[in-house]
């Protein structure tokens, strides 16, 4: 069961990259459109907000618990939350047609990312994409791998709880796929069709991995949440009252709140469009891991 228990803040424009933070137990999630980053101290119930230096994409919890890991779309930044200032890491997608989009980290500390076609123009319009996207890792800090390219829109990053298999989504093509994945090595097989819903289940964006190895899976233009069965079935959809969520986590200190983000970006007529939604569910999702992190003073302020 997934029971509703509040809004958090105002409506945002196009939520996404949301992440929980165990060691400052808050969750963190940007708007792509307006340039900002929002914390909640769950517990506190608190809001905090960081505008940032260029459109953000995803969050990260990483090792520090002072510094959060932020994709914006010209790569990897470092924010200290106290001292409200950020650094750049590194560029990851060089391609100048393209922005970073998804992420995530494995039990290792090494970050995963996916990166699609630009497409939303500087003032705000749609811009037609093609499949230009890549899916990189950064492994030990420092070495980045490009794993695929010619990705539509590349979207989520969970893994089983075996570490047995890691799972991304293309949101173009309406898949989600899964790949081998080699903990030891941070090494991934090749890629295979794990779960395509028909049209009327929208299209896979953010997800979320249960402790019983469910995925949580994100419908854009779907209006709710799919829960995906181990062979990639859709178990049950639960409904979140706006067509466009786009991402999940678990959080909480039983990890059984979930978050979700949804988007009022070029939608009229849907009131709860851009809400950032709260749940309680009866199946506890899995620990974040945290990303392994360079040295903050060898890092470009920005």
């Amino acid at each position: 069961m997934l029971n509703f228990q509040k809004t958090i803040g105002d409506r945002c424009d196009l939520a996404e990259g949301c992440c929980w933070c165990d060691q400052t137990e808050s969750f963190f999630w940007i708007d792509v459109t307006r340039s900002l980053l929002f914390q909640y101290k769950l517990y506190e119930e608190e809001l905090v907000t960081f505008p940032t230096p260029a459109p953000p994409v995803n969050t990260l919890p990483s090792e520090d618990p002072d510094k959060l890991l932020v994709t914006l779309y010209d790569g990897l930044y470092l924010l200290d939350l106290k001292q409200r200032e950020w650094v750049l890491w590194t560029e990851i997608d060089s391609d100048p047609l393209n922005r970073m989009n998804d992420g995530g980290v494995d039990r290792n500390g090494n970050i995963w990312l996916g990166s699609m076609q630009k497409n939303i123009a500087d003032d705000g319009s749609p811009l037609d994409i093609g499949a230009n996207g890549n899916f990189f890792s950064m492994v030990n800090r420092h070495t980045i791998r490009n794993h695929q390219t010619h990705i539509g829109v590349f979207n989520m990053m969970v893994f089983s709880p075996d570490d047995k298999w890691l799972y991304f989504a293309d949101s173009m093509k309406s898949e989600i796929y899964r790949s081998p994945f080699h903990a030891q090595t941070s090494s991934i097989g090749s890629p295979e069709v794990f779960s395509k819903l028909g049209d009327s289940y929208g299209a896979p964006d953010g997800a979320a991995m249960d402790s019983e190895g469910h995925i949580w899976s994100a419908r854009w233009d779907g209006s709710g949440i799919a829960r995906l069965t181990h062979s990639g079935e859709l178990e049950t959809l639960y409904k979140v009252n706006t067509s466009r969520p786009t991402n999940v986590c678990f959080g909480g200190r039983d990890m059984k709140t979930l978050l979700v983000t949804t988007a009022a970006y070029l939608l009229e007529g849907d009131e709860r469009a851009g809400e950032i939604q709260l749940y309680h569910s009866d199946v506890a999702g899995l620990p974040t891991y945290r990303a392994n992190i360079p040295n903050w003073s060898r890092l470009q302020r920005v």
